[in-house]
Formats: C-alpha cells, sequence, structure tokens
C-alpha cells in the first residue's frame, strides 16, 4: 500500500492506462513518444486522502479505492466532471484492491481498517462484485457480495487467475497469504502460505502487496522485503508448491516495483 500519493495523474498519449497491478506498457517501437511522458492532474483529493488503487474503464474513466473511506469513486479522465461515488461499502470504513473480470464487471475488496492506528477487524474484509455496464455517472451500480474472507487481517491486492474459470487472486498484506476465490461458488482456499509473501514482523509489518499474473506466472510485490517474487505456475495445483524465484529487489521500502518480463515489455506492481 502507497499511501503517499494524493494525486491523479493521466499520461497525455496515445497508451490506455490500466489499473497499476495490471499496466503492460507496449514494446518501445510502438511508442508514439518517449519516456517521460507529460502528465496532468485531473484530480486532486482532500489532504488525507489514502488512495490505494486504481481500474480504468473501456470509456477511460478512472475507478479508484480508497483506504480512508468505504468508497468506490469514478474520476474523470479528463478532469472535466468532479468526481463520483460509484458505491458505498455499508459496515466498511476502508476499500482496498480492485480487479475487472469481463467487461465493466468489477471486484472490489472492503472492509474495516483503522488508518490511524494501522489496526484492523480480523475477518471483517469481503470481495463485491460492481457491475457497471449501465451505469452512467448518477444511476446505482448493482453490487453483489461474492464471498466473506475468514480471518483476513487486510485483504488487499487482487487480481485476475483465470477468466475462464472465473478465479481471483487476494493477498493478505497482514497475514502474508494469498486467496483463490472462485467467483461463481464464492469459495475461498488459502493457496500460498510462505516466507516471501510474509512480512519480516510477523505482528507489525505488512508483505504481498500488489498482485499480477502475467504469462503463466504470478508476480507480487512484497512491500516489508523489498522485494518482487514470481511463481513459475499459476495453475491452481501448482500454486502451494511451486518453486518460488525472486524476479526483482527494490532499494527502498514503499518505491514502485518494475520488472522486466521480456527485453521490449515491462510490468509495473
Amino acid at each position: 500500500m502507497h499511501g503517499l500519493t494524493l494525486l491523479f495523474y493521466i499520461y497525455l498519449s496515445t497508451l490506455i492506462l490500466p489499473s497499476l497491478s495490471d499496466l503492460l506498457l507496449p514494446p518501445r517501437s510502438s511508442r508514439q513518444s518517449e519516456l517521460p511522458l507529460p502528465v496532468k492532474i485531473v484530480h486532486q483529493f482532500p489532504l488525507g486522502t489514502w488512495l490505494e488503487n486504481l481500474a480504468v474503464r473501456k470509456n477511460g474513466k478512472i475507478l479508484t479505492t480508497a483506504v480512508t473511506s468505504p468508497e468506490l469513486f469514478q474520476v474523470d479522465d479528463r478532469g472535466d466532471l468532479p468526481p463520483t461515488v460509484v458505491h458505498r461499502f455499508i459496515g466498511a470504513s476502508s476499500c482496498t484492491g480492485i480487479t475487472e473480470l469481463g467487461d465493466d464487471i468489477f471486484y472490489v475488496i472492503a472492509g474495516n481498517f483503522a488508518i490511524s492506528t494501522f489496526t484492523p477487524v480480523v475477518g471483517s474484509f469481503a470481495v463485491y462484485e460492481v457491475n457497471l455496464r449501465n451505469y452512467n455517472g448518477t444511476s446505482a451500480a448493482p453490487v453483489f457480495k461474492i464471498a466473506q474472507i475468514p480471518g483476513s487481517k487486510l485483504a488487499n491486492g487482487i487480481t485476475v487467475l483465470s477468466h475462464k474459470r472465473k478465479t481471483l487472486l487476494v493477498g493478505d498484506s497482514i497475514a502474508g497469504v494469498v486467496y483463490r476465490l472462485d467467483i461463481q461458488t464464492g469459495t475461498i482456499t488459502k493457496v500460498i502460505d510462505q516466507p516471501l509473501t510474509k512480512g519480516t514482523d510477523p505482528q507489525a509489518s505488512t508483505g504481498v502487496n500488489g498482485l499480477v499474473v502475467r504469462d503463466g506466472y504470478l508476480f507480487f510485490v512484497n512491500t516489508n522485503q523489498t522485494s518482487s517474487p514470481r511463481s513459475p505456475s499459476t495453475k491452481t495445483e501448482h500454486l502451494k508448491a511451486a518453486p518460488w524465484q525472486q524476479s526483482l529487489t527494490a532499494t527502498s521500502k514503499g518505491q514502485m516495483i518494475s520488472h522486466l518480463l521480456r527485453p521490449e515489455e515491462t510490468l509495473l506492481l
């Protein structure tokens, strides 16, 4: 979780940015301009707002979650309109991860977490489906609770494991584990629980953070260990026992991790 950034930036290029956990830049030869690209502030939230995760809709509108409120926001990508509250999750105090499974069908994590003391309400986090296919900025978006995560301390990162099987992976940053969630049945299964997903201090630190599945690999950031491990297989039967590799080590805590998948592609977590 990176709470220092309180601004939204949109790159002024032909590249459409997906969420931070799913960003894959195209080959350099196909880019129409060299980095760094010019940026523009499209909205600034009030001081003290902790924006946690982003996803970009097909129409370009930006969705964001906030740890400091139980709300899912939509931000105008041009900055011409004020943000709208897509949904407020009753009974929760925070929203963390978001991912898309199917066109304009998003899955959001919400639960109770005291940001001032970094203290969660254990077992309070759940995954919700948010259907934005008919959302126009004013109409109510249908929201359904998919599953409660038993014993969750800080369910945070979320990514699609299989579109075909409709499964997601959910990381718990404080518990240092990764769950598989079957959207169709609501079944939650702990699939990864090992040292690379843990923080260095089991009582206070955070471990597994952002998650992304790419080209048969599961990549994740461990904030406290300042590392970016990967699993060589995301097949259900291999997640528990797969040998893990250290793909990149950061130089400081909290920095954005970049891992080169191939010479012509860059993955940002």
